[in-house]
């Protein structure tokens, strides 16, 4: 499955489960471009965390979420990821990976913004420099401020 998002007539798709970002000019017709983010730091660690589990369990036919949503403007791209934390490797969806779009097409991490750590996040948009989420624990929308 992929989340998609449009920009600039560029169409943006992160797979749910692979950590992917594909690019195609829709209008254009250019081909798509693939990007691996498997080498970003924030995204590691849940990789590591897959590997490990479908290591040790390998028939088990389990997908296992990296991403959750995605939103995108003129040079950004937000994805909210999929995560652990703490000793015991507690599942969280509280994180969102800012990725900035460079001249040579390439992304560069601009940073991760850690939102409420009790929070289950499902979606987000932004409108200018407001975050807007929902947070399934607490049913409820949660706006923040992006610095």
């Amino acid at each position: 499955q992929w989340h998609v998002a449009l920009a600039n007539n560029i169409m943006y798709a992160v797979n749910k489960c692979e950590p992917l970002i594909v690019t195609y000019d829709y209008q254009n017709s250019n081909k798509n471009v693939t990007y691996d983010l498997s080498k970003i730091e924030a995204i590691e660690s849940r990789i590591k965390f897959v590997n490990k589990e479908m290591g040790a369990n390998p028939h088990t036919n389990v997908n296992y979420v990296l991403f959750s949503d995605i939103v995108v403007d003129d040079k950004n791209v937000y994805l909210l990821f999929i995560d652990h934390e703490g000793e015991n490797q507690k599942v969280v969806s509280n994180k969102i990976l800012h990725l900035t779009l460079q001249p040579n097409n390439k992304f560069e991490v601009a940073k991760v913004l850690h939102l409420n750590p009790y929070g289950w996040y499902q979606t987000f948009t932004i409108d200018g420099d407001k975050l807007i989420t929902f947070d399934a624990y607490a049913s409820a929308i949660e706006v923040y401020t992006i610095k």
